[in-house]
């Protein structure tokens, strides 16, 4: 009995510490400490794809927050999403021999690209953006990162461009503009243009 005693006075005399030691789960991470490049830009995100209907996005970029507006249209009506938008910035890029060069890039040439994903207005709720329905910049001139005084990497001021494509098939176009500045004033909220016909 006298041993048994014992046990349950050591037992009881390791809970203590070991409750102790249990880790406190850290406070949620700012996106920025992922990503600092993404998180200096701010500016706006057009995208217009036609193909089977027609899908217009419009997106706010305020220091690496997406905030987006979307549309689509189609036989069966008009739908629309918003909320939450991804985007990533790649910086530094060389071009690929193979390819041919961007407008105003030269084969020494440091390339960037944009890409960015909404809510998607075909599916039902919730419609949450995701990777698999993005649109991409493609490879263009200017994506040079230089250094600060600190040795720390120093962005370019300005990302800005467009495109218009036409789909392989022949089936339809996509049309994306961007203009993102490093640490400059916020964006108005996104707002789309008049809805017409796809």
């Amino acid at each position: 009995m006298v041993k048994m005693r014992h046990c349950g006075l050591l037992l009881a005399g390791l809970a203590r510490p070991l409750a102790a030691q249990v880790p406190t789960l850290p406070a949620p991470r700012s996106p920025c400490d992922f990503d600092r490049i993404v998180c200096e830009y701010s500016g706006v995100i057009n995208v217009t794809n036609v193909e089977d209907g027609k899908e217009v996005i419009a997106a706010s970029v305020t220091r690496g927050v997406v905030d987006c507006i979307v549309r689509y249209t189609d036989d069966q009506g008009t739908r629309g999403a918003s909320g939450a938008g991804l985007i990533e910035i790649v910086l530094g890029l060389t071009p690929d021999p193979n390819d041919s060069l961007p407008a105003g890039a030269t084969r020494n040439s440091k390339l960037y690209t944009v890409r960015l994903a909404c809510p998607d207005a075909t599916y039902s709720s919730p419609r949450q953006a995701a990777w698999s329905h993005s649109y991409d910049s493609y490879k263009r001139a200017g994506g040079d990162v230089g250094l600060d005084s600190r040795g720390q990497a120093l962005p370019p001021a300005l990302l800005h461009g467009s495109y218009t494509a036409a789909y392989e098939s022949g089936t339809g176009t996509v049309q994306m503009s961007w203009r993102l500045c490093r640490n400059c004033a916020p964006p108005p909220p996104p707002s789309l243009p008049p809805a017409s016909k796809p």
